[in-house]
């Protein structure tokens, strides 16, 4: 786990986390941009997948963070420009029909991936 320097963060915290097996890594003296990435990943599997589940356990959940990882990183369009732009190169002109399209679901719907059939 890191953690920054907050002064929130007693000793009897590291110690307890120790005792659970977890290794505690501090962050660098004014570094507040180091999280930045960890929060926006936080936020969005909060967001996307777990506002709408009530785990029922730690295998539960490791089911939902486990799924929403797979349609995150193989069926969900980049954000950056240069991934957008090598997708929309594989657009053809035509619009597709209904029939042409196929949706695959996760989670009971809540993850949702459209994608073109085969002819």
């Amino acid at each position: 786990m890191t953690r920054d320097n907050d002064g929130k963060y007693a000793p009897e915290f590291d110690a307890a986390l120790k005792v659970g097996g977890v290794k505690v890594q501090r962050l660098p003296v004014r570094s507040p941009n180091m999280q930045a990435f960890v929060g926006r990943w936080i936020g969005s599997i909060e967001r996307e997948c777990l506002d709408y589940f009530v785990p029922l356990g730690e295998e539960h959940l490791n089911l939902l963070v486990r799924e929403y990882v797979a349609h995150h990183n193989d069926e969900r369009p980049p954000r950056n420009r240069q991934c957008a732009a090598r997708w929309s190169t594989n657009v053809p002109n035509d619009i597709p029909t209904l029939k042409f399209v196929g949706c695959k679901k996760r989670l009971g719907g809540l993850l949702r991936h459209y994608h073109r059939k085969a002819a």
